[in-house]
């Protein structure tokens, strides 16, 4: 009979969710409901898999100096990103935002998201992001 491989949980696993797609951050990542500054490292295309429907698709990831996760950016976080860096994202890196955990409605349904929001004295990433 084959041995079954097993390992134990990470330690800083406070949600399920952070079991998924450990290389992308999601709201349950952020610790508090305090901003999180980061520094933009890159901005690049990802392709991932979407257990929506089953597929790979290419989004477009922003991943942020001193962070392991990098974050999927929707049309409303680049939005926020060229409302305060510009349009050209590769004008975005080493620029710094914040990332705030925040509400939205998918499929009529209020789930926890992240936002990007314009700098101020938030905490460092390595202080709030896992």
């Amino acid at each position: 009979m084959e041995e079954r491989k097993t390992r134990p949980l990470p330690d800083n696993v406070a949600h399920w969710k952070q079991l998924k797609q450990a290389d992308l951050l999601g709201a349950w990542d952020l610790q508090d409901e305090k901003p999180v500054k980061v520094q933009i490292d890159s901005v690049q295309q990802e392709e991932l898999f979407n257990t929506g429907n089953n597929k790979k698709e290419w989004k477009t990831v922003a991943r942020f100096k001193g962070t392991k996760k990098g974050l999927v950016l929707n049309a409303t976080n680049m939005d926020a990103i060229a409302s305060l860096h510009g349009n050209n994202p590769k004008d975005w890196l080493g620029k710094e935002v914040e990332l705030i955990k925040s509400m939205t409605k998918l499929r009529g349904v209020p789930t926890e998201c992240i936002r990007v929001k314009g700098k101020s004295k938030g905490q460092s990433a390595a202080d709030s992001v896992k």
